[in-house]
């Protein structure tokens, strides 16, 4: 390559990498960031008390980059930022740092200058926590081609966190299956050939949604992927026995396993106590077969 090549292309290079940083804003748009806070000492000569105090910095783990909004004469875009000051209620930021590990703080970035003329990006925080390591869960089939996985992501306000469900190959980054939940209670399982999967999901009081995953032929890539509903005859005979009834109806599952490569069992509880719900997976849209184990509504 000719060194006009390479001067023509770097502006580019460094444009393509740059844009894999985070992009944040300043004020008013309100952000979130994660690192570790330390304290550091004033710069310069030692200065009489009360005059200068350590500040507080939240140092990322990775660069980001902070863009300006127009009109803006004093806030331009920053590149390469690895590390904000904290700003706001002193009290709140001394509890963050006392966590002493890694902490998400929420607040708005503003671009200011140090008594020196050197300009800082402070972060004035309003509120924190700390940043748990994620859920990750992997299934995978008796004979590890597939997986099932869920990963939680905290998207900060007013997203909140969200978990994400999906089935892949274990050799492709093709996603067959995927569902966006929050962050509940969520279980897979999968029959012994490793051709049928039940995921079942719990977001909200509403109960589970069940999907049920089936792999017709070795000879072919897709998955078919159908919801069903192994609580839709309780439901029906819950509600049908006291029309006025306003009461929730509340199901969950305490364990999903495969009593062979078609016929699924269900340990299951409701509002009128817990059951063994047996679904035959060629004929899904058919009600499962019933047995009662207890009148009690409780986990057991």
């Amino acid at each position: 390559m000719t060194a006009l090549k390479l001067l023509l292309l770097t502006p580019l290079l460094c444009f393509a990498l740059r844009a894999e940083e985070t992009q944040l804003f300043y004020v008013p748009t309100h952000t979130q960031l994660t690192g570790i806070i330390v304290k550091q000492a004033p710069e310069g000569e030692s200065s009489p008390a009360g005059q200068a105090k350590p500040s507080w910095i939240l140092r990322l783990p990775r660069p980001v980059t902070v863009n300006p909004k127009k009109g803006r004469e004093t806030e331009i875009l920053e590149r390469d930022v690895s590390e904000v000051r904290l700003a706001g209620d002193d009290r709140l930021i001394a509890a963050a740092a006392e966590t002493k590990s890694s902490v998400t703080c929420y607040g708005t970035l503003s671009r200011t200058a140090e008594a020196g003329g050197r300009p800082v990006i402070a972060l004035e925080m309003g509120a924190f926590k700390v940043a748990a390591p994620p859920t990750r869960e992997i299934r995978s089939s008796p004979d590890g081609k597939m997986f099932v996985a869920w990963v939680d992501h905290d998207l900060g306000p007013p997203l909140g966190e969200i978990r994400s469900i999906f089935l892949r190959y274990a050799i492709d980054q093709d996603t067959l299956f995927s569902v966006v939940s929050s962050p509940r209670d969520t279980q897979a399982a999968w029959n012994p050939s490793s051709s049928r999967c039940v995921i079942a999901d719990a977001p909200d009081n509403g109960g589970p949604r069940t999907w049920l995953a089936v792999h017709k032929s070795p000879d072919e890539w897709e998955w078919q992927t159908r919801l069903i509903e192994p609580f839709r005859e309780l439901e029906k005979k819950f509600r049908e026995s006291d029309p006025e009834v306003h009461q929730l109806f509340r199901p969950s599952f305490l364990k999903i396993e495969w009593l062979s490569n078609t016929k699924v069992r269900f340990r299951a509880y409701c509002n009128t106590g817990t059951y063994f719900l047996t679904l035959d997976t060629d004929r899904p849209d058919e009600p499962p077969v019933e047995e009662k184990l207890s009148d009690k509504f409780l986990k057991e």
